[in-house]
């Protein structure tokens, strides 16, 4: 696995955990909502793409174990 994989599967795994289990309110910040509404902020078009619903564990770990399977160096 290479560096930028397994630095993509920490975030994905940090924000996961922060946004779920330590800091709910803060899935509204990172999440990407339209440029005109008033929650919307700069950073979001590159925070939103490590946001996971909080009830699809599924899809994290699915998500994790696919880039981990495909994103090798070879």
């Amino acid at each position: 696995m290479t560096p930028v994989v397994k630095g993509i599967i920490i975030l994905n795994v940090v924000f996961y955990i922060g946004t779920v289990f330590i800091a709910p309110g803060l899935y509204d910040t990172f999440a990407l909502h339209f440029f005109e509404d008033p929650r919307f902020h700069f950073w979001q078009p590159i925070t939103h793409m490590f946001m996971h619903d909080s009830a699809n564990f599924l899809h994290i770990l699915m998500n994790m174990y696919v880039l981990a399977i495909f994103g090798v160096d070879h």
